[in-house]
């Protein structure tokens, strides 16, 4: 169970608009995105890791955010929280429940700054 005192980070959840492309594949364009919701979520951190790439340093963090349910959030959407954006990779609803129906979503997601 969810209280409500824990649920102190503000978040936006956000589709890409899907376009087909002339090969059949689909484009995902983040320009317009779609807000699918917003919701207060309690954070817990769970990795984050440093490395050097060809030009520079990246900062790569994945993060568990735990919201009320009935959101129609999925993997390959995103969440914009503090100023920064996380792609969501994973989604757990509360009793094995769609996460539209769910009493409560544990999001998993991955953001490099």
């Amino acid at each position: 169970m969810i209280y409500a005192g824990d649920l102190t980070e503000k978040l936006v959840i956000e589709a890409g608009v899907e376009t087909q492309v002339a090969s059949g594949g689909v484009k995902v364009d983040w320009n317009t995105p779609t807000v699918i919701a917003e919701r207060w979520a309690a954070v817990v951190p769970r990795t984050s890791r440093r490395f050097e790439a060809l030009h520079g340093q990246h900062q790569e963090m994945t993060a568990a955010y735990l919201i009320r349910g009935r959101c129609a959030v999925r993997p390959g959407q995103r969440i914009r929280h503090s100023g920064r954006y996380l792609d969501v990779i994973g989604v757990i609803a509360s009793n094995g429940r769609a996460p539209e129906v769910a009493a409560e979503i544990t999001l998993v997601c991955r953001g490099r700054q």
